[in-house]
């Protein structure tokens, strides 16, 4: 599976991202927070940064992050958010 690039987030409108599972919500929020990688709030920057989506990956894949269904769902949001910016890459998996 290809884990989230959730981290579009940052860009988006609080009723685009009340769509994501609450799991996905605090991966995002969390590596927002912590300011891994340079892109602010850039949909585009993020959905091109593949630390930033290998971090966000490794936290919806870890224990106590988001089960199989809600990663997949993350990982849909993501792709079409990001597809409409430009960018259809492959994203990070986690290491």
């Amino acid at each position: 599976m290809k884990p989230a690039a959730v981290l579009v987030f940052a860009g988006l409108a609080a009723a685009q991202f009340s769509q994501l599972p609450t799991c996905a919500q605090s991966c995002a929020n969390t590596y927002l927070q912590k300011g891994i990688g340079n892109c602010g709030v850039d949909v585009k920057c993020i959905c091109s940064d593949s630390d930033f989506l290998g971090g966000i990956a490794c936290c919806l894949a870890q224990p106590g992050g988001c089960d199989t269904a809600d990663q997949s769902s993350a990982v849909v949001f993501a792709s079409q958010l990001c597809a409409a910016q430009g960018v259809t890459s492959e994203y990070e998996r986690c290491h």
